[in-house]
């Protein structure tokens, strides 16, 4: 006790002021206008991540301007049709050079003989916004018996899903073919 109160410790862990929850949706998500430089993984997780989506994979390009991923997704209809990103911008340009640092004599003169008062601190961030279109493109649910249907996977099709499609993105997932081809109406 201190000072008449109780204090109690615990070892922390992960689930300690943590809720569960689960998302039940494997999705393929076609994002459009998405800057070629932003497509390094960890900036498309952080990106997903906002979406309340977690990213499995990255898929290849086919042209510079949509970018197709797969991921979970917590509910269908909070996916974002658009979003938009802000990347800060390159740094200030008022960074002075600094004199060699081998040449002692030019170190004291930059210091004392400056006539120019110290830079301002920055009063903004300027950022780069981009907007981002989500399309949703296909989803698998993977939940069993689904109204008599004896299939493990229920894919539904959204526009122009082609058989091969289905199954290749199932087998480049690790899926069982045997199983992906049982769900193909």
């Amino acid at each position: 006790m201190v000072w008449g109160c109780r204090v109690e410790f615990s070892r922390w862990n992960k689930h300690s002021a943590a809720e569960g929850s689960s998302m039940c949706y494997l999705v393929k998500l076609g994002l459009d206008s998405l800057p070629a430089h932003t497509w390094e993984e960890g900036m498309v997780r952080i990106l997903m991540a906002g979406l309340h989506c977690h990213l499995l994979e990255m898929l290849p390009s086919v042209d510079g301007c949509n970018l197709e991923v797969i991921a979970w997704a917590a509910a269908l209809d909070e996916l974002p049709k658009e979003v938009h990103l802000a990347i800060p911008d390159s740094p200030p340009q008022w960074v002075a050079e600094e004199p060699d640092e081998d040449d002692e004599f030019a170190i004291e003169m930059a210091n004392a003989t400056s006539s120019q008062l110290p830079p301002n601190p920055p009063t903004e961030k300027r950022c780069l916004e981009y907007h981002i279109y989500v399309h949703l493109l296909e989803v698998v649910d993977p939940k069993p018996n689904f109204d008599g249907y004896d299939a493990r996977w229920m894919v539904w099709d959204l526009p122009e899903t082609k058989e091969a499609d289905i199954l290749s993105a199932g087998i480049h997932m690790g899926w069982p073919a045997a199983s992906l081809v049982s769900t193909l109406p």
